[in-house]
């Protein structure tokens, strides 16, 4: 399949996963679809997750963030071209874990150019959609593993139960849950599907 391409690890990247940046195919409209990359980035947006930082943890993870924003929109330009591309990264080679911004012999080994302005303002503006939401957890296990941290750290599946609980009733996730509501023609009290998390 065109726009496929072996990850570091054998990892292969779905070319659906794109969809998010080309658009859903016309035959597969009457499907429900997350509104971002995933499921994950659904309750990544809805849970508010980030808020478990401190600022100045926050103040490293933008900076990691963009980084990663800049990688992925070369990353996306490629798949747009019809080019081979990566969307799931080995993080600790891309960021290693001494810092917060891309390693230069990595990027190098890529081929890395710097990505269309407009394209990495696109994913920097949403990259909570927009980048892979396992990535995204990845991130903020990164911090909370810090050796800083003390006690108060959380693993991957900690960070997607948590996310579970505290985005099951926000907005995207309940435009999913009534989407498919109305696709079965089901519905609780008054037009709600429960959701029991």
């Amino acid at each position: 399949m065109k726009g496929r391409q072996a990850e570091p690890g054998g990892a292969r990247p779905a070319a659906a996963l794109m969809w998010f940046f080309s658009g859903i195919p016309v035959h597969l409209q009457d499907m429900v679809f997350t509104e971002g990359y995933s499921i994950e980035n659904d309750l990544y947006i809805d849970s508010n997750i980030e808020r478990i930082l401190d600022s100045e943890e926050r103040k490293n993870h933008s900076v990691m963030i963009a980084e990663v924003c800049r990688w992925f929109a070369y990353e996306v330009d490629k798949y747009k071209k019809g080019l081979d591309y990566r969307s799931d990264p080995v993080l600790s080679r891309l960021v290693p874990v001494t810092g917060y911004t891309c390693c230069p012999n990595y990027l190098r080994d890529l081929g890395f150019c710097e990505p269309p302005a407009d394209l990495l303002a696109e994913i920097a503006r949403n990259y909570g959609l927009a980048l892979r939401g396992r990535l995204l957890y990845e991130i903020i296990v990164r911090f909370t593993h810090a050796p800083k941290r003390g006690s108060r750290k959380y693993s991957y599946a900690a960070l997607k139960e948590l996310s579970s609980v505290y985005g099951a009733k926000g907005r995207l996730v309940t435009r999913i849950i009534d989407d498919i509501r109305l696709k079965l023609g089901i519905g609780g009290s008054e037009g709600q599907f429960v959701l029991n998390v």
